[in-house]
């Protein structure tokens, strides 16, 4: 969706893939997630699940 709002081509690729070269494919997905779904502002660091 973002990249339909930006008028840019995700293509073939994982866009979550693109980051870290996929290390941590899971890790990127959950945290922009949670960037573009939160109603207020985030200020701090989010508590790690582990």
């Amino acid at each position: 969706m973002v990249y339909i709002l930006r008028e840019k081509e995700l293509g073939s690729e994982d866009a979550y893939g693109r980051v870290f070269d996929g290390e941590h494919r899971d890790l990127v997905k959950e945290a922009f997630n949670a960037m573009v779904q939160s109603a207020t502002p985030l200020l701090k660091e989010p508590e790690t699940l582990i």
